[in-house]
């Protein structure tokens, strides 16, 4: 059914969260693959495509990569709050308008 984790213990470290709440893909794989086999994978897939390796590449698409996460989820939790605002403020009003027409 599934695979077995490399790294299939039941406690995860503090340093396990970091890297989870950093980037949940990393933490994931690490823990199928182990940091050896991804090494080993990312070293034959250059090599297949020739691929000649630039540090500063991969930091630049993590980055770019959570820079636009990090857009998207505050995009939904501002249209989440607005969404709220605008139901409060339909309550409000609509209490409001009730109050009026019962003459309360």
């Amino acid at each position: 059914m599934g695979q077995k984790l490399e790294n299939a213990k039941n406690r995860i470290s503090s340093s396990e969260i970091n890297k989870f709440t950093y980037c949940n893909y990393q933490w994931y794989y690490e823990r199928l693959y182990g940091g050896k086999k991804l090494r080993e994978l990312k070293s034959e897939m250059s090599k297949k495509l020739e691929y000649t390796v630039n540090p500063y590449s991969n930091f630049r698409r993590g980055t770019r990569f959570h820079n636009e996460s990090y857009k998207k989820i505050r995009m939904q939790k501002f249209i989440f709050r607005m969404f709220i605002i605008v139901v409060m403020i339909s309550f409000i009003i609509a209490v409001l308008y009730f109050k009026v027409i019962s003459g309360v």
